[in-house]
């Protein structure tokens, strides 16, 4: 029996706490504290944000865990399997476990299949059922003896949902159906169980209030990963002070001044300098800020502290470099949109673009931190990626977590800022928006957004974002890469650093290089073109009048007009999940403008006109 997990697969979706399918079995990949021979990653942006260090899962030679060797252990879960033909339930314990072998009916000879159903609490953790109390629980039950249980269909149901499903006991003849099973209080008020206060892979357990409650086994609250990414830019203890683009920045009058004001601690004064030395040289007062730092650090020694918020922004602090950089891990160029003196859609597209990078080498590191079950809930919570929990300290050394690192390439650009501040003042765009950001408002929602849009969900997240999304669908079919081989990362969040931009680039854990199909299609005047038909698709959806005019819709409500003839893509690409979509903002519609519904208007006219012809 050939069991394989992908070394990227151990971060997402099959990371520390996950249940995994391999061939009908059902497994759960361990803590960190039991993995071995993990190969050490550096990020330093990540190492700083998350105040510990990050290996890799180690690349073996076959699917056995040899103790003392390199690999990943894996626990079976659920332990309670039956047999497809007799029906007979089984406990499978840790000592039952052959080497090369998969579980089979004693009866039968043919294999154990998992049970569907599992326990898990809001504290994390995961546990079989107790089917033995489960079967003699119905009313009037008494407790058996020598349970023999058996997992089966009541052809007499009437019904296929989980109400024809019984498990019963052999030995006794009683039985309970699993009808309302998975109702959040069936477990601990119905059959007043408890939570053990453990997850499959440990020995041991810890002290849980939480009530469990049973649900499918491949539900999606089971499992809710946070998985940290970093874009390796320079940053403002590293290179920034030292790229191209900085030298004429300090080579400005006020730079001088800036730096004594800062040095200082006038940052009234600093602040007005900058945005001299801004408007001067046609960079961002963010970027002339890194330069200034970088300068009053001596080239880089200080160690900045970093959040999710400050990875971002230091991230957009190097696209906006005015003459791109390279640091070997990081090569990006500036590149024009189209060619001056340009006229009709192109020349209104060039309006709203503030400037496009060409990323030709990037790397991404990607960390799982850890993991909640139920909700994502608070901190607190969270089961780290090590077992333990937010606070307590690594059993030994220092603390570490799964991380992989990819290279890849990517297209950066981002809107013209004053353009985008005037389309978010009216009020239609506000009111379009208002609906989405109410619900991210709620407790149980919140932390799974905070980090991406920051304290206020604003418009030009929720545009850009669907652009970057239509984006990542058209260069599907001119890139030579596939949809699931592109991802979005966007620059519209809500905080003292004003951006809105986007960056759809691709990432390979398996090759130091890529195709470069992003970057041709990013040069002139192939963006302009892809961006303009990206724009005419969006316009019209196979599935409107109904896409055009649904209000929250998806899973959670968190999109507007969106769907997946039009702006869904699929999910190992989107790091917000395919939520906070919206194409009326980009096309405009009942009473609310689109920020490109001129440049749609045009290249419509423009295509009528060439039909004509």
């Amino acid at each position: 029996m050939i069991r394989h997990v992908r070394q990227s697969q151990t971060i997402s979706p099959f990371g520390v706490g996950a249940i995994i399918d391999i061939n009908g079995e059902s497994f759960v990949l361990a803590a960190t504290e039991e993995w071995r021979g993990a190969e050490a990653i550096e990020s330093k942006r990540l190492a700083l944000a998350l105040d510990a260090d990050f290996r890799s899962a180690p690349a073996v030679d076959g699917d056995r865990f040899r103790s003392g060797g390199p690999g990943l252990p894996f626990a079976r879960f659920p332990t309670w399997l039956f047999c497809k033909h007799c029906r007979r339930m089984t406990h499978r314990r840790r000592q039952d476990e052959q080497v090369d072998a998969t579980p089979t009916c004693k009866y039968c000879k043919t294999r154990l299949v998992p049970m569907r159903i599992v326990q898990v609490c809001e504290n994390g953790h995961l546990d079989d059922v107790n089917w033995e109390h489960f079967a003699h629980s119905a009313k009037g039950s008494v407790p058996c003896g020598s349970p023999d249980l058996r997992f089966d269909v009541d052809q007499g149901s009437g019904t296929t949902g989980l109400e024809s499903l019984v498990v019963k006991c052999a030995s006794c003849n009683q039985r309970r159906n699993l009808g309302h099973i998975t109702d959040p209080d069936f477990l601990s008020q119905q059959l007043k169980s408890v939570c053990r206060g453990r997850n499959p892979w440990s020995w041991v357990s810890e002290s849980c209030d939480a009530p469990p409650r049973a649900v499918q086994r491949g539900a999606s609250n089971v499992y809710y990963p946070s998985v940290w990414s970093s874009i390796e830019v320079p940053s403002d203890d590293e290179k920034i002070g030292s790229s191209d683009g900085s030298e004429a920045v300090r080579a400005s009058p006020y730079f001088l001044a800036a730096y004594e004001a800062f040095k200082a601690g006038n940052d009234t004064l600093a602040s007005v300098l900058i945005t001299n030395i801004a408007s001067e040289t046609s960079t961002s007062e963010l970027f002339v800020r890194s330069v200034v730092k970088a300068a009053m650090a001596g080239g880089g020694t200080t160690a900045p502290s970093v959040d999710r918020a400050s990875l971002v922004t230091g991230e957009w602090v190097a696209f906006d470099a005015p003459q791109g950089m390279n640091t070997g891990e990081f090569i990006s160029r500036p590149e024009p949109l189209v060619e001056a003196g340009g006229a009709g859609a192109e020349a209104a597209l060039d309006r709203l673009i503030d400037h496009v990078v060409l990323v030709e080498r990037l790397r991404e590191v990607r960390a799982f931190e850890g993991f909640h079950r139920v909700s994502p809930d608070e901190l607190d919570t969270m089961v780290r990626s090590d077992g333990r929990r937010r606070g307590q300290p690594a059993k030994s050394g220092k603390l570490w977590h799964p991380a992989i690192e990819v290279f890849g390439e990517g297209i950066f650009l981002s809107l013209d800022e004053e353009r985008v501040k005037a389309w978010e003042r009216d009020p239609g765009v506000r009111q379009q928006v208002e609906g989405l950001a109410t619900l991210l408002e709620p407790p149980k929602m919140a932390p799974r957004f905070l980090h991406l849009v920051g304290t206020k969900l604003l418009p030009r997240f929720v545009l850009v974002h669907t652009l970057a999304h239509l984006l990542v669908r058209r260069l599907a079919f001119e890139s030579g890469y596939g949809a699931t081989a592109l991802r979005d990362r966007i620059y519209a969040q809500n905080g003292p650093t004003a951006m809105c931009g986007l960056l759809v680039y691709t990432s390979s854990g398996d090759a130091e290089g890529t195709m470069g199909g992003l970057v041709r299609r990013g040069r002139q005047p192939d963006l302009a073109r892809t961006l303009l038909e990206t724009l005419a698709d969006a316009a019209w959806c196979s599935s409107d009048p109904l896409c055009g005019e649904q209000r929250h819709s998806g899973s959670e409500g968190l999109s507007h007009a969106a769907c997946h003839a039009c702006a869904l893509v699929p999910e190992t690409s989107c790091e917000c999940g395919n939520h906070l979509l919206d194409r009326v903002l980009l096309i405009g519609g009942d009473g609310v403008p689109g920020f490109f519904q001129d440049v749609i208007a045009l290249t419509l006219e423009q295509a009528v006109a060439a039909n004509s012809t």
